[in-house]
């Protein structure tokens, strides 16, 4: 195996490794996404059931009095659930954000490692032509031998031999 042909085998692993990498960080992104999702479904049960303070059988019986102290209470209970989920909504935000940026630098890691690969895929594609180069000169080569043995030998006038020498250094 060629240093260039390793070097792609070495791109292709940390493209698989950073492919990897990425969907767990997607999976990280939909994991906060249905935790924002969860909490809003949480907050809206929270707060249904203190809007039914003060209300039933315990407000006809106990009066109006009774209803107004259960609506402060509900009233303080929405404020200390609506600071929680602020709260809550923040580290969900923060989270999903480093995420998000983490999901960004993999795709920016991937896209540069792709290009590399593409180059070391050219430069090997080149290295195979210059090759096949190498070994279509070898022929020629080895008829311009030819050639001039055949001159040597007296086969061939020192015109038919320029003219045939010429030709096939044309050829390289």
């Amino acid at each position: 195996m060629s240093a260039v042909e390793e070097e792609i085998s070495v791109v292709e692993a940390k493209i698989r490794r950073l492919n990897s990498m990425l969907e767990e960080a997607k999976e990280e992104v939909q994991e906060w996404v249905e935790a924002n999702a969860d909490l809003s479904q949480s907050t809206a049960e929270a707060r249904a059931k203190t809007q039914l303070m003060g209300q039933g059988l315990g407000g006809t019986i106990f009066g109006s009095k009774y209803r107004a102290v259960q609506r402060r209470n509900a009233a303080s209970l929405n404020a200390r659930i609506s600071h929680e989920v602020a709260a809550k909504r923040a580290k969900i935000k923060e989270g999903k954000q480093q995420a998000q940026e983490s999901v960004r630098r993999l795709k920016n890691q991937i896209k540069g490692l792709k290009e590399e690969l593409k180059s070391l895929k050219s430069q090997k594609k080149d290295l195979s032509s210059k090759r096949t180069k190498t070994n279509e000169s070898t022929p020629s080569l080895n008829l311009l031998k030819k050639l001039h043995e055949a001159y040597e030998l007296g086969l061939l006038t020192e015109e038919e031999y320029e003219e045939k020498r010429q030709n096939l250094v044309d050829r390289l």
